[in-house]
């Protein structure tokens, strides 16, 4: 398995199109489906930056809060959930949110280029993938650098640039890019999707952060 793991990342990543089009049309292939292979690096990658990456945050409060004790305990709740999110859990939300919303950029910008919405799915799974993979270079920068987790450049940026690079360029490779159109085209697809992976990730995180504070709550009252 691991081989067959290794043998599709530097594939997708090298010559995308012979792993993406035999899963497309249903050919035999000695690739892993992509599902499984992003499942399997998602589930390494949690892990692993669980293990050497302290995701302790620090909350930074509103002064427009300063009165409201309550409301700064909720909006702490929330910001330290989003950051999760978006570091120690990106895995999860890039394969069961940022795929379905780059395949929403991807069915709108690159219509003609893949046959509907399940081709984008396939190709934005197995490059999510790779992407995944790729947030090793970011464990030492979280685990080491100086600057708090709560900054944008380190939750935010820094994590967006990392994911953008590797899934444009599997795109680039895939579709063989050449003219500006269609870099136009393969770069307007992955802003959109990725603007509304964030959304989500922000809404699904200010929902878990307020449900994760009023079951705290209610466990502080019952004690």
């Amino acid at each position: 398995m691991v081989t067959r793991f290794i043998d599709t990342l530097k594939d997708t990543f090298n010559h995308p199109r012979n792993v993406i089009d035999p899963f497309i049309n249903e050919q035999e292939t000695s690739y892993m489906h992509p599902f499984k292979f992003c499942l399997i690096g998602m589930i390494f990658i949690v892990v692993l930056t669980s293990l050497l990456v302290d995701f302790t945050i620090e909350p930074t409060f509103d002064q427009e809060l300063a009165d409201n004790q309550q409301m700064q305990n909720v909006a702490a709740w929330m910001e330290a959930t989003n950051i999760r999110l978006m570091t120690q859990f990106l895995p999860v939300g890039m394969l069961f949110i940022l795929v379905p919303a780059l395949a929403i950029g991807g069915n709108f910008f690159l219509k003609g280029k893949m046959d509907g919405f399940y081709s984008h799915i396939i190709l934005n799974t197995y490059a999510a993938g790779v992407a995944i993979i790729a947030l090793l270079v970011l464990i030492p920068v979280w685990a080491f650098l100086n600057i708090p987790l709560t900054d944008t450049f380190m939750h935010s940026s820094l994590p967006a640039f990392v994911i953008a690079s590797v899934m444009i360029w599997i795109q680039k490779v895939y579709f063989m890019a050449s003219s500006f159109m269609d870099w136009l085209r393969i770069l307007s697809a992955f802003v959109i999707g990725y603007v509304i992976f964030s959304l989500f990730i922000n809404l699904t995180g200010g929902i878990i952060g307020f449900l994760s504070y009023s079951v705290f709550q209610i466990m502080e009252a019952l004690n």
